[in-house]
């Protein structure tokens, strides 16, 4: 005896010419229908499923891929600001050198009682109250030192004791300060590694603005 029905993949068709199943034949169509309509809900089911996960993965990659430009465009960042903080330091050099140079070329045109004089202004403020000062200078530039001296206290009342010391240690324009409270160095080369310092901050300073 035939199929009175061909079970598909979406229904149900009556291979028979019969209007009327038998009960054996009825029992076995409703399981059929079920077993159908079970196996479309799995299917959709299944399908949701993948397209969520599809959905998560594409999400995922959208992700990594923003992290991944953030990354990128971080570094490229970072590598351009190491670049520009390298062009910044060695502009802060080159001007201070420039300076510098400028600097020495016209102290090499002074003589060294004017720059004893010079110095000697500077620290005159800071000394004024000092029960007494002893000047170190290089040797064979006492006389250069005692008129600087009595230019820088000309105008003190009260004025300290004040001994001259030639040192040997000491460069030809240098000249250090001694009192009660302390020491002073106003050396030709320490004031210009000081002036070299500030023109650099100046520079950064400037840049900052």
């Amino acid at each position: 005896m035939g199929l009175a029905f061909l079970i598909t993949s979406d229904n149900l068709q009556l291979l028979s010419e019969r209007k009327v199943l038998k009960e054996r034949e009825y029992a076995a169509l409703l399981d059929a229908s079920a077993v159908i309509a079970t196996a479309r809900d799995e299917a959709a089911r299944i399908i949701a499923d993948a397209q969520r996960e599809f959905d998560k993965r594409q999400a995922a990659g959208y992700d990594e891929g923003m992290r991944r430009a953030q990354r990128e465009q971080a570094a490229q960042a970072y590598t351009q600001a190491l670049a520009a903080a390298r062009t910044m330091e060695t502009m802060k050099d080159a001007m201070a050198d420039i300076v510098v140079k400028a600097v020495r070329a016209i102290v090499g045109e002074m003589s060294t009682q004017t720059l004893y004089e010079a110095a000697l202004a500077r620290i005159a403020p800071l000394v004024r109250d000092e029960a007494f000062l002893i000047v170190r200078i290089a040797p064979g530039r006492k006389d250069e030192m005692r008129d600087a001296l009595d230019g820088a206290f000309a105008g003190q009342s009260n004025r300290q004791k004040i001994r001259i010391v030639e040192d040997a240690q000491l460069e030809r324009q240098a000249c250090t300060v001694e009192t009660p409270s302390g020491r002073i160095d106003a050396s030709l080369d320490l004031q210009i590694d000081a002036l070299r310092q500030a023109i650099r901050r100046d520079v950064l300073k400037g840049a900052a603005r």
